[in-house]
């Protein structure tokens, strides 16, 4: 359903959210997407941000699902936030310049949720 251009901008926000989980699958920590707030707060920034400020380093061997394939900001933060390789996963591809050529798929941790391994 479309969203009027004078709607509230939070409600003109992409619905975007992201959660991590240990390896056991139990989650610990989500975000979702402030950019009404600010433009830069996508869902996995809040989430690494938060998590970093309440819990320190996210472990590696941990997995990351967000809704929305990561932008490169996005990825380079959660690449420098991690503590060894991370599993991310994402439900939608993004096809937009900013969302290739990240610093997760050059180490190769991440795939489309639901697509080959």
């Amino acid at each position: 359903m479309p969203v009027p251009e004078d709607a509230p901008r939070t409600v003109r926000d992409r619905p975007v959210a992201a959660a991590l989980f240990d390896p056991d699958g139990r989650a610990w920590w989500g975000g979702r997407n402030a950019g009404a707030a600010n433009r830069v707060l996508h869902a996995e920034l809040v989430l690494v941000l938060s998590f970093l400020a309440g819990r320190g380093r996210i472990p590696g061997g941990w997995q990351l699902v967000t809704s929305l394939q990561p932008c490169r900001m996005c990825a380079a933060v959660v690449v420098a936030a991690a503590d060894g390789p991370l599993r991310v996963g994402y439900v939608q591809a993004d096809p937009g310049r900013l969302a290739q050529g990240t610093a997760l798929q050059a180490r190769g941790w991440e795939r489309q949720l639901g697509g080959p391994r």
